[in-house]
């Protein structure tokens, strides 16, 4: 998880530069995969009673998650789908998933995963 950030961080200072069109699609997905990792892992909501807290098993399951639909969309890239089709997907339910489920609902959070890994390999020609 650390890798995929701190490459994101890279990619983004150079896609402030020349735009983030101008990357190949392997680049604007680990971009995509930074941005997952933030919206989904690491921002929390201290006024919501299923997100104020986190156990331990929810939390590996969130970056799990975050990780395999990452490596999904790497491969769709690679396997012919478009870049912008990969980064107009609705991600939503699996951001969401943080604040709707339990603190401790490890296997809601690999639900919702299969789920969202169900509907990106839709996107395959």
């Amino acid at each position: 998880m650390l890798g995929l950030l701190a490459e994101s961080d890279r990619l983004s200072e150079f896609a402030e530069l020349v735009g983030a069109g101008a990357l190949p699609g392997r680049e604007r997905v680990v971009l995509l995969g930074g941005r997952l990792i933030r919206e989904a892992v690491l921002q929390q909501n201290a006024l919501s009673t299923m997100d104020s807290f986190c156990g331990g098993d929810k939390a590996v399951a969130l970056v799990e998650s975050v990780l395999s639909i990452t490596t999904e969309c790497q491969e769709l890239v690679g396997a012919g789908v478009s870049v912008e089709v990969v980064e107009e997907f609705d991600f939503a339910p699996l951001v969401r998933v943080r604040e709707e489920t339990a603190p401790h609902d490890a296997d809601g959070v690999r639900r919702r995963c299969a789920a969202v890994l169900s509907a990106l390999r839709e996107l395959q020609p």
